[in-house]
């Protein structure tokens, strides 16, 4: 049997599959094999009876976004003169690594509980969205929906308090 696996690319990247295959008519055949992590310079080695080769060298990308993360996300506030940190949320893929090759998906912050107003658009960077929230001076609960304009990409913050305080 040949055995297949791979080396390089990310630390702890693993093949993922039936990595073991017998030989027929001089060939063995794998199907549905894919790597665990997205990466640069991975290759397949294949090992049989003690021989190993290896494969070109190759990148694996990540496909698509198909969920949202908060990196960091809205939180309890004081209100003052300062505005809020920025809030941020990852993009990820269908593994639930970070697209971090993508750089033109546009999302969408706005108010699902409060007065507002608070609606703001911000394009990823490296697969990282960031919000600059300005001052926000109204004392109240707010929650706080993202999302992209095409679907199907949503998330939700928890329902969070500002409270009012001193300006500085």
């Amino acid at each position: 049997a040949v055995v297949l696996d791979v080396t390089g690319g990310t630390p702890g990247a693993s093949l993922l599959g039936d990595t073991s295959e017998n030989i027929l008519n001089g060939v063995a055949t794998f199907a549905l094999v894919s790597v665990s992590h997205p990466g640069t310079v991975y290759q397949l080695r294949a090992t049989v009876s003690g021989v190993s080769g290896l494969s070109q060298v190759f990148d694996v990308v990540s496909r698509d976004p198909v969920s949202l993360q908060w990196g960091v996300a809205p939180a309890t506030q004081v209100i003052s003169a300062q505005a809020w940190p920025e809030f941020t949320v990852r993009l990820l893929d269908q593994l639930g690594f970070l697209v971090s090759t993508d750089s033109t998906t546009v999302l969408h912050l706005h108010l699902t509980q409060g007065v507002g107003p608070l609606d703001l658009e911000a394009t990823a960077q490296n697969g990282i969205v960031h919000f600059n929230v300005p001052k926000y001076d109204k004392a109240e609960d707010i929650r706080c929906t993202v999302h992209n304009a095409e679907g199907p990409l949503s998330i939700d913050s928890a329902t969070v308090t500002v409270l009012p305080g001193q300006a500085t």
